[in-house]
Protein backbone atom coordinates (compact mmCIF):
# COMPACT_ATOMS: atom_id res chain seq x y z
CA UNK A 1 0.00 0.00 0.00
CA UNK A 2 3.00 2.33 0.62
CA UNK A 3 4.16 2.29 -2.65
CA UNK A 4 0.96 2.59 -4.60
CA UNK A 5 0.46 5.82 -2.54
CA UNK A 6 4.28 7.02 -2.88
CA UNK A 7 3.18 6.55 -7.01
CA UNK A 8 0.24 8.12 -6.73
CA UNK A 9 2.16 11.19 -5.20
CA UNK A 10 4.64 11.35 -7.82
CA UNK A 11 1.94 11.10 -10.79
CA UNK A 12 0.05 14.20 -8.87
CA UNK A 13 3.43 15.71 -8.74
CA UNK A 14 4.10 15.81 -11.93
CA UNK A 15 0.38 16.65 -12.83
CA UNK A 16 0.93 20.08 -10.54
CA UNK A 17 3.93 20.61 -12.07
CA UNK A 18 2.67 20.52 -15.95
CA UNK A 19 -0.06 22.59 -14.92
CA UNK A 20 1.97 25.63 -13.46
CA UNK A 21 4.50 25.18 -16.15
CA UNK A 22 1.49 25.85 -18.44
CA UNK A 23 -0.03 28.56 -16.17
CA UNK A 24 3.50 30.52 -15.88
CA UNK A 25 5.29 29.62 -19.43
CA UNK A 26 1.90 28.77 -21.84
CA UNK A 27 1.76 32.64 -22.74
CA UNK A 28 5.29 32.14 -24.43
CA UNK A 29 4.48 29.21 -26.81
CA UNK A 30 1.02 31.33 -27.57
CA UNK A 31 2.84 34.61 -28.47
CA UNK A 32 5.17 32.26 -30.91
CA UNK A 33 3.01 30.35 -32.51
CA UNK A 34 1.09 33.67 -32.93
CA UNK A 35 4.09 35.24 -34.67
CA UNK A 36 4.86 31.78 -36.94
CA UNK A 37 1.46 32.13 -38.21
CA UNK A 38 1.99 35.44 -39.74
CA UNK A 39 4.60 34.56 -42.08
CA UNK A 40 3.06 30.86 -43.23
CA UNK A 41 1.41 30.57 -46.53
CA UNK A 42 -1.78 31.85 -47.25
CA UNK A 43 -4.06 28.82 -46.88
CA UNK A 44 -6.32 29.82 -49.82
CA UNK A 45 -4.67 28.48 -52.16
CA UNK A 46 -4.59 25.13 -50.45
CA UNK A 47 -7.91 24.85 -49.36
CA UNK A 48 -9.22 25.55 -53.06
CA UNK A 49 -7.63 22.45 -53.88
CA UNK A 50 -9.06 19.99 -51.92
CA UNK A 51 -12.57 22.06 -52.09
CA UNK A 52 -12.22 21.30 -55.57
CA UNK A 53 -11.63 17.66 -54.97
CA UNK A 54 -14.27 17.57 -53.05
CA UNK A 55 -16.77 19.19 -55.09
CA UNK A 56 -15.68 16.15 -58.18
CA UNK A 57 -15.70 13.75 -55.91
CA UNK A 58 -19.38 14.96 -54.87
CA UNK A 59 -20.08 15.17 -58.78
CA UNK A 60 -18.48 11.34 -58.99
CA UNK A 61 -20.43 9.65 -56.59
CA UNK A 62 -23.71 11.02 -58.45
CA UNK A 63 -22.64 10.13 -61.51
CA UNK A 64 -21.78 6.29 -60.17
CA UNK A 65 -25.05 6.33 -58.36
CA UNK A 66 -27.03 7.45 -61.65
CA UNK A 67 -25.19 4.79 -63.83
CA UNK A 68 -26.47 2.08 -61.13
CA UNK A 69 -29.56 3.03 -61.57
CA UNK A 70 -29.35 2.69 -65.13
CA UNK A 71 -27.63 -0.65 -64.86
CA UNK A 72 -24.09 0.77 -65.99
CA UNK A 73 -21.11 -0.78 -63.41
CA UNK A 74 -18.96 1.83 -62.34
CA UNK A 75 -15.17 1.80 -60.90
CA UNK A 76 -13.42 5.12 -59.45
CA UNK A 77 -10.27 4.63 -60.01
CA UNK A 78 -6.83 6.92 -58.38
CA UNK A 79 -3.03 6.33 -57.79
CA UNK A 80 -2.61 6.90 -61.22
CA UNK A 81 0.04 8.71 -63.11
CA UNK A 82 -1.72 12.45 -63.69
CA UNK A 83 0.89 13.69 -66.42
CA UNK A 84 0.84 10.58 -68.68
CA UNK A 85 -3.25 10.78 -68.29
CA UNK A 86 -2.83 14.23 -69.69
CA UNK A 87 -0.93 13.54 -72.70
CA UNK A 88 -2.30 9.97 -73.78
CA UNK A 89 -5.98 11.74 -73.27
CA UNK A 90 -4.42 15.68 -74.53
CA UNK A 91 -5.54 16.87 -71.50
CA UNK A 92 -4.20 20.32 -70.96
CA UNK A 93 -2.05 20.65 -68.51
CA UNK A 94 -4.05 23.53 -66.67
CA UNK A 95 -6.89 21.16 -65.97
CA UNK A 96 -6.40 18.68 -62.63
CA UNK A 97 -8.00 15.50 -62.56
CA UNK A 98 -9.40 14.11 -59.68
CA UNK A 99 -10.37 10.63 -60.56
CA UNK A 100 -10.95 8.43 -63.53
CA UNK A 101 -14.40 6.94 -63.79
CA UNK A 102 -14.77 3.82 -66.32
CA UNK A 103 -18.21 3.03 -67.20
CA UNK A 104 -19.01 -0.30 -68.47
CA UNK A 105 -22.02 -2.90 -68.90
CA UNK A 106 -21.53 -6.15 -67.19
CA UNK A 107 -21.38 -9.55 -69.31
CA UNK A 108 -24.72 -11.26 -69.67
CA UNK A 109 -22.61 -14.36 -68.55
CA UNK A 110 -20.97 -12.25 -65.10
CA UNK A 111 -22.41 -13.89 -61.81
CA UNK A 112 -21.46 -12.12 -58.71
CA UNK A 113 -21.27 -14.51 -55.58
CA UNK A 114 -22.55 -12.78 -52.34
CA UNK A 115 -20.98 -14.07 -49.56
CA UNK A 116 -20.83 -12.59 -45.90
CA UNK A 117 -17.48 -11.80 -44.53
CA UNK A 118 -18.29 -14.15 -41.62
CA UNK A 119 -20.48 -17.24 -41.20
CA UNK A 120 -23.33 -16.81 -38.84
CA UNK A 121 -21.61 -19.64 -36.82
CA UNK A 122 -18.43 -17.70 -36.02
CA UNK A 123 -20.62 -15.06 -34.37
CA UNK A 124 -20.94 -14.99 -30.58
CA UNK A 125 -24.24 -13.25 -28.86
CA UNK A 126 -24.55 -11.64 -26.20
CA UNK A 127 -27.96 -11.19 -24.39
Amino acid sequence: MGLNSLLHGIASLKYYRNTLCNVLFGWVLDLTNSILRLFRPSTSRITMQAWTNQQAAFLIQNICILADAKGISSLIMNGYDEEELCRVFHIPCRFHVSAVVALGYKSPDYVQFMQPRFGFGNCEWWE
